[in-house]
């Protein structure tokens, strides 16, 4: 909001990435998380941190390249990240997606598409990529009380991502309607 002076992240990494900032803000992002997933208490379900990026960050070099120069006090950490890429983004270059996101799994760092079910491609993309996770576009949560085809919309993407074992993500559910209409079947 500009009158607030506060610049939304969108604009911020549009900015980024025509000032050639992309790669040293995503290097940036990975010690910053890396130091504080050092930090975090352990427990017997170690926390895992998730991070956004953006088709720039994912198709450049920069990514792979610092992932694979990480030490391995850090490589100890990429079992506890979680990368977070739109499925806009897959749609740019599915090819070279599908490799990124490959060598993201070999390394251990868990995938998630959001915004999922967007694309007419939206199954293939989940039964062609080793994705961890798919977060479901905020529009099926909005209409799932008052749209029962929402909730069977859920519901097969559900079972069809449980049984290639990925977790499935229902964001925006903000009211109990909602919630009880997915629990109801």
């Amino acid at each position: 909001d500009s009158e607030l002076g506060m610049v939304l992240p969108m604009e911020y990494l549009a900015v980024a990435e025509k000032a050639g900032l992309t790669e040293p803000l995503t290097e940036l992002m990975l010690h910053k998380t890396f130091n504080l997933l050092r930090r975090l208490p352990q427990s017997a379900k170690p926390l895992t941190i998730s991070l956004n990026l953006t088709a720039a960050q994912l198709f450049a070099p920069g990514l792979m390249n610092f992932l694979a120069g990480c030490d391995e006090e850090d490589r100890e950490l990429f079992s506890r990240l979680e990368m977070e890429i739109k499925e806009s983004t897959l749609t740019r270059d599915f090819d070279l997606a599908s490799v990124l996101v490959a060598k993201l799994r070999e390394l251990g760092i868990g995938v998630c598409i959001d915004d999922y079910g967007l694309s007419r491609y939206s199954l293939m993309y989940l039964q062609k990529l080793p994705v961890t996770a798919i977060k479901l576009a905020r529009v099926f949560s909005e209409r799932i009380s008052w749209e029962p085809r929402e909730v069977a919309f859920i519901e097969g993407v559900a079972r069809f991502a449980g049984g290639l074992g990925v977790r499935v993500i229902v964001k925006n559910l903000e009211n109990e309607q909602q919630l009880l209409s997915l629990r109801q079947d």
